[in-house]
């Protein structure tokens, strides 16, 4: 082979850097191009309106608000002292007492004892009788200056002795323009504003005037007569006398018994009978009655009003009896 003079050799050397530099240039080129393709797509995609979403779920319609809450009721623990509805009650913060519900009491009536032990200061009323002014806390509630009557309480429930006696009575007066509930089956004295509806004969009845007597009617063996419904009373139907020869008794027939009635013994007798009472609309199957001397009129005492509660609303001169569910 014929030796390269040395131009052609210089050239052949030259020639791979060029190729590199047209290289390094057409890379260059290809790069700028590329980078200025993606700048364009990205200056589009930034200037080109966002995707569509999807609609917004529509807002619930929101319920609207709830009407204001009743006013809450007041609520005390009631007991009973044989058969007889009563609560405690704190005097002046001091206490607490136990004081008899007598719904029909005209008005509060506290012991003598109680009194000077509290060092209370009585003054003359109108009539002349002592009477002291306090506060009477009930649960949670305070009634302030309440008028209450001086009284001899040793003889309120005939049962007991002088040391087992309640110390006051409080009367549903004492709440004026409310409904006062004794509710036996639940052991508790309920106190709610409201009135009753008007009497219907069956669940409402008018109270007598001017005694305020809650009177019922009732019926045994295709018999009726009036009946009257007193918590204070112990005792369950007392019946009169002379309806025992009227009545259908099992056998054996009649027992003697000792009835509590109006802080004194009456002797009487007892009996079941053999047909259901019916005392306004509310059946008893065959129950054991009690018989005396008491007049024409049927009593019905707290011990058959165990599964009810007794209403009384004073301002309308109205009361509802309520039969309870047994559980």
């Amino acid at each position: 082979m014929p030796a390269l003079r040395p131009r052609q050799a210089a050239r052949i050397r030259r020639t791979p850097r060029r190729f590199a530099a047209v290289i390094l240039v057409f890379g260059a080129s290809l790069l700028g191009t590329f980078l200025a393709g993606m700048s364009t797509v990205e200056s589009a995609q930034l200037s080109a309106p966002p995707p569509p979403t999807a609609p917004a779920p529509a807002a619930k319609e929101q319920a609207p608000p709830p009407d204001d809450p009743p006013e809450p009721a007041f609520q005390a623990p009631l007991e009973l002292l044989a058969g007889r509805p009563i609560v405690r009650v704190k005097i002046n913060d001091q206490g607490p007492f136990a004081f008899l519900i007598d719904p029909l009491a005209p008005r509060a009536k506290i012991d003598q004892t109680l009194v000077e032990a509290l060092e209370l200061k009585p003054h003359p009323n109108a009539t002349g009788r002592a009477e002291v002014q306090i506060d009477l806390g009930l649960g949670p509630d305070t009634l302030k200056n309440v008028v209450a009557e001086i009284a001899n309480t040793t003889r309120l429930v005939a049962e007991f002795g002088p040391a087992g006696q309640p110390r006051g009575v409080l009367g549903a007066s004492l709440w004026t323009g409310q409904l006062v509930t004794i509710d036996f089956g639940r052991r508790r004295l309920r106190i709610v504003p409201g009135a009753l509806p008007e009497p219907n004969g069956k669940d409402v009845f008018a109270l007598q005037t001017p005694s305020q007597d809650l009177m019922v009617p009732l019926t045994i063996s295709g018999r009726s007569l009036m009946c009257q419904l007193n918590p204070m009373a112990s005792h369950g139907l007392l019946l009169p006398a002379r309806s025992l020869a009227e009545l259908p008794i099992a056998k054996p027939s009649i027992s003697a018994a000792r009835i509590h009635f109006r802080n004194a013994i009456l002797t009487g007798k007892e009996a079941r009978l053999t047909s259901h009472v019916t005392i306004a609309t509310f059946d008893f199957d065959q129950p054991i009655v009690e018989f005396a001397e008491i007049g024409d009129v049927a009593i019905l005492g707290s011990r058959w009003l165990v599964d009810f509660a007794l209403t009384y609303d004073l301002t309308n001169g109205r009361a509802r009896l309520e039969r309870l569910r047994k559980s």
